[in-house]
């Protein structure tokens, strides 16, 4: 499930996901692991999905698809502080720090930051090199360059950069991980930033320099102009371990004027920060029927000194979050995003807390999210063995989809929304990839009797020895398939999650390039085993299952792919091969 972050422009620190059995300086002490579903999606940085990215996480290696979408599926991975990597030909690498719970499914969009060219100097000569036209810089000392063995270079270096200044509406959407960090003497905390610069040095060729021969770097980090009165006349630097996604302490800079001034002995990220021990705090935002009210914008600000940060609820209504100890913090709602309307308000003061009585703070709001409500009736006439249907609302407007597992063919729903809020119904026969025509109200509406006996256009039909299902995909990405020759598939799934998969991997119309289709789709029911083949084996995080997939029809016009795939695929609960069947007709962007 989505999580947005928005900035408040005042000095940052952190608010993520959920997170407990923390020590008394942020470590994890837990050691624990489990199952977690985490998919989400890279774009660059004019918002356009980047393709083949790699993306690590915990030893695991995937790509992003044409679409700019990955997905490791449900794995198993340390629930704190994994780190997941995100690197990609011309940016610099980016991620974001895993905190989460077993059983959980994390969704992550990760914009990245270009390689900006800004220049070069000759190596036996060094010299400055400004960094935009905000006053940012970097100063090379001659003959202080090496190569990647580590040996003296000499030649042209060509400086490359990219800037994060805390002022940035994006701040919290491009940082390259969390704010989690560890000091000189092993303590682990937070970070509240006060700008940021990554560099890196490449020679005519395009190989990657880095500084050496003993010598260092001088940065200059302008500060923003809304924290620079709370700007220390010192600060430590801190830099990104891009294996760990930590921030490691590594000397200090010191204010001059407006800006940071600091020396460093090698290029990544860098990062000017006050360190406090943080206390962790699982804020926990219900309504006032004790119920989680997911991805609603929360600010909290340390009342003491103005540190801001916001994030979404996730799924469960929760937020993670670092407070300073002893700390008094005031919680206030924020204008709702993406698929909530405005009108969600509360607030609250929490706190100060220690590190002996950490506990979640449930906060019930008063003044609820304004909701619609939408009741009917199914008519199951036409398909009368049917006892389960998929109920799909969604605001055309702003794109937003809710989705709602039906057991009985009455229903009663409340969607986001105001009485003047338009919306489109349809609801889909699991068992009979049957559905009904599109429906248009506008508020709370009683719909009354819907049909629910169309053919449904795209479909997912699976048959297996250990679980059978079938409905109707809606949610799907699909590129323009373009009567090349399909040279295999993926099919991916796991036990309880509500992410599958399907990757239809084929050439152009030429023969002269492999492209990438794929389909996502919800199931709520869970599964027995694991879905987890690859006709290929190209991906190492796959079993290879001797499947066969054959296109029984390719309808461009009417812009559809149909085909069925036979084959076995392994039960892991049992480690048997089990022969499975799925057909499938998808729709095609």
């Amino acid at each position: 499930m989505k999580r947005y972050l928005i900035l408040i422009p005042l000095l940052i620190f952190l608010l993520s996901s959920c997170k407990d059995d923390i020590g008394n300086n942020g470590v994890d002490n837990s050691g624990e692991t489990g199952l977690v579903t985490i998919y989400g999606k890279v774009i660059s940085p004019d918002n356009e999905p980047v393709f083949n990215a790699v993306v690590t996480m915990d030893g695991m290696t995937t790509l992003t698809n044409d679409k700019g979408y990955f997905s490791f599926g449900t794995v198993e991975i340390p629930l704190r502080q994994t780190y997941l990597k995100v690197e990609s030909e011309g940016a610099f690498p980016s991620g974001r720090m895993i905190i989460t719970e077993s059983g959980d499914t994390e969704f992550y969009t990760i914009k990245l930051l270009s390689k900006i060219s800004a220049g070069s100097v000759a190596s036996g000569q060094g010299g400055e090199v400004t960094l935009g036209t905000d006053g940012a810089k970097v100063v090379l000392q001659a003959n202080g360059f090496v190569d990647e063995d580590g040996n003296s270079y000499n030649g042209n270096v060509n400086v490359f950069y990219n800037q994060i200044r805390t002022d940035d509406p994006e701040f919290t959407t491009i940082l390259p991980s969390g704010l989690e960090a560890i000091n000189t003497e092993g303590e682990s905390g937070v970070l509240a930033s006060f700008g940021m610069l990554a560099i890196e040095l490449r020679d005519d060729a395009g190989n990657e320099l880095n500084i050496g021969n003993g010598k260092t770097a001088e940065l200059t980090f302008p500060i923003a102009a809304d924290i620079l009165g709370n700007a220390p006349s010192t600060i430590p630097l801190w830099y990104l371990n891009e294996e760990t996604g930590l921030w490691e302490e590594d000397g200090e800079a010191i204010l001059e004027g407006s800006n940071y001034v600091g020396n460093v002995s090698h290029f990544t990220f860098w990062n000017c920060d006050d360190f406090f021990n943080g206390v962790p705090i699982i804020i926990i935002i219900n309504d006032e029927n004790g119920d989680p009210i997911p991805h609603h914008g929360v600010v909290a600000q340390v009342l003491s000194n103005g540190m801001t940060s916001s994030s979404y609820t996730d799924i469960n209504g929760r937020i993670f979050s670092y407070f300073p100890s002893d700390e008094l913090i005031h919680i206030v709602s924020t204008t709702s995003f993406n698929c909530y309307v405005n009108g969600l308000s509360f607030e609250a003061d929490i706190g100060p807390f220690s590190f002996s009585d950490v506990v979640p703070q449930n906060i019930i709001v008063d003044e609820i999210l304004p909701r619609v409500n939408i009741s009917g009736n199914i008519n199951s006439d036409c398909a009368t063995n049917a006892n389960s249907w998929l109920m799909v609302v969604k605001n055309p407007s702003d794109d937003c989809t809710w989705e709602f597992i039906l057991d009985q063919s009455t229903f009663n729903v409340d969607v986001p929304g105001m009485e003047n809020t338009e919306y489109t119904l349809n609801i889909y026969d699991f068992q009979n990839t049957l559905k009904s025509s599109t429906i248009d109200i506008t508020g709370s509406t009683d719909v009354g009797t819907i049909d629910v006996c169309e053919d449904s256009e795209e479909y997912l039909i699976f048959e297996g020895e250990s679980e059978s299902f079938s409905f109707s995909p809606f949610v799907f990405y699909f590129d323009e398939y373009d009567d090349g020759d399909v040279v295999g598939y993926d099919l991916k799934g796991a036990p309880g999650s509500s992410l599958f998969e399907l990757h239809i991997r084929y050439t152009d119309a030429d023969n002269i390039a492999t492209s990438s289709a794929v389909t996502y789709f919800s199931h709520n029911d869970g599964m027995d085993y694991d879905i987890w083949c690859d006709s290929e084996n190209t991906d190492v995080l796959l079993q290879p299952c001797n499947e066969n997939l054959f296109l029984v029809e390719t309808d461009m016009q009417g812009g559809h792919l149909k085909g069925v795939v036979n084959g076995f695929l392994t039960n892991w609960a049992t480690n048997q091969a089990e022969p499975y069947s799925l057909q499938f007709r998808l729709r095609v962007e």
